[in-house]
């Protein structure tokens, strides 16, 4: 089973809902979205994420080892590729 797969699988056995935390302990609701092929979060409105987002994730991390380098993908004007945000960043 793949990442994508098991993320996907909990969100349902949860009702379609969960409470997940980010780093700096902060508390963030995500659903699984009518499709069923994505998830949505109140804290950032307007934007779906494909499950599979965790498959690339993992496969990167895999390749470098267990880690990546943190990215600053947020924020105004910032583009995939851009210094700071480039293909092999993640942003948490």
């Amino acid at each position: 089973m793949n990442a994508s797969e098991i993320v996907k699988n909990k969100l349902i056995s949860s009702g379609g809902t969960a409470k997940i935390y980010g780093i700096n302990n902060g508390e963030y609701i995500i659903s699984i979205c009518n499709n069923g092929k994505s998830f949505s979060s109140p804290s950032l409105p307007n934007v779906t994420y494909d499950f599979t987002v965790f498959d690339i994730i993992v496969t990167l991390l895999k390749s470098k080892g267990g880690k990546a380098r943190k990215g600053i993908g947020r924020g105004k004007g910032i583009r995939i590729g851009d210094k700071g945000c480039e293909i092999d960043t993640v942003v948490a």
